[in-house]
């Protein structure tokens, strides 16, 4: 199961390096998604909207979405 959730996690970090632009759209559909491999995982909607809310503060901050973007969900 924790194969499968890490597989899934990363197929949306390779997609989101694979885009020549990153837009606030590319990254709004990310997280849309990172949200609901967490929920089909079974994981807690608290636990999994402050994630959420806190990864989309810290790359919005940044000035180069696509890299702070994958060293975010990677940490």
């Amino acid at each position: 199961m924790l194969d499968d959730l890490t597989n899934k996690l990363e197929g949306v970090i390779k997609k989101i390096r694979g885009q020549g632009k990153i837009t606030e759209s590319n990254i709004e559909e990310s997280l849309r998604e990172i949200r609901r491999i967490l929920f089909d995982a079974d994981v807690n909607y608290k636990v999994v909207t402050n994630f959420i809310n806190e990864v989309k503060g810290k790359i919005f901050r940044a000035e180069c979405f696509k890299q702070h973007f994958t060293r975010t969900i990677n940490s």
